[in-house]
């Protein structure tokens, strides 16, 4: 179906999780088989029909599942720019505890520790990493490619999570450019060395490639987290911690929540918004 693949493009292009792609495609083909089945056009389906549907879908499955299927039907109609006939049917979950970002002194001690623990190259890569996700909040920062950076005036620029290219804060410009200097040193060492998963490695289109030149896991970064803040003796502080981190500063700002779902890289606002209570709740 032409709708279905320009459906996960999209998806694709705003770096959603695997998980989460997965889950709205299984949604979006069994509600198009039904619709198909049932002689409804997509787009104009009358609510009751739509309601009818969403209690035969969700039969037997638990508040996630609902959360998705909503979120994933909320995606399909903004993307169709149609009136979508599931909004006000969501399970109507209580609000989450809040989140308690990192205070600021706590953020300083982890890259204070992190910083001290390069002795090697994935203790660099983890330090840069820590730095960037905690001034962007971009959760998928290891999947960025060398093409999603440019240098231009003042820094670099980026485009990743927003769709065009934007300038980099300028704590972030200058990690980056210390990273990317670092392992352009550690290239040519290893082509000099001649390790054999040095080719795969120096030929990787990732900023922060692993060892063998994949991107590396998000559990082997918190690992090593969790051993700089052992080191630090601090509350232990994950990937997602740090992206808390960032979202604060975002919020604290004054800045809109436009700006917060770019920030974090939220498909839909309403996630954005029940984030940003969250956040605002502590």
């Amino acid at each position: 179906m032409e709708t279905l693949s320009t459906l996960l493009e999209e998806c694709r292009a705003r770096n959603m999780a695997a998980s989460t792609i997965k889950a709205y495609r299984r949604t979006w083909i069994q509600f198009f088989a039904w619709t198909t089945a049932e002689g409804y056009d997509v787009a104009g389906l009358p609510p009751a029909a739509a309601k009818a549907y969403a209690q035969e879908a969700l039969q037997g499955r638990g508040v996630s599942s609902a959360m998705q299927f909503h979120a994933g039907m909320s995606f399909l109609y903004g993307h169709l720019q149609a009136a979508n006939p599931f909004a006000g049917m969501g399970p109507g979950t209580p609000l989450r505890p809040p989140i308690r970002p990192p205070e600021a002194a706590t953020l300083a001690k982890l890259l204070s520790h992190l910083s001290a623990a390069r002795s090697d190259y994935f203790g660099h890569l983890v330090y840069h990493l820590a730095l960037c996700i905690g001034f962007t909040g971009i959760r998928r920062i290891a999947s960025l490619r060398l093409c999603d950076l440019r240098r231009a005036e003042g820094g670099l620029v980026t485009h990743l999570n927003v769709g065009r290219w934007v300038p980099c804060a300028p704590a972030v410009s200058e990690t980056l450019s210390e990273w990317l200097s670092f392992l352009e040193s550690i290239k040519g060492a290893r082509l000099r060395r001649g390790d054999r998963t040095a080719l795969a490695f120096i030929g990787s289109p990732l900023v922060f490639p692993g060892k063998s030149g994949s991107e590396p896991s998000n559990n082997s970064i918190n690992r090593r987290l969790a051993a700089a803040c052992a080191a630090a003796q601090i509350s232990a502080l994950t990937t997602n911690t740090l992206r808390h981190a960032a979202a604060a500063q975002v919020l604290a700002s004054g800045k809109s929540l436009k700006s917060l779902q770019a920030t974090i890289g939220h498909a839909s606002l309403s996630t954005t918004r029940r984030y940003a209570r969250r956040l605002q709740a502590q």
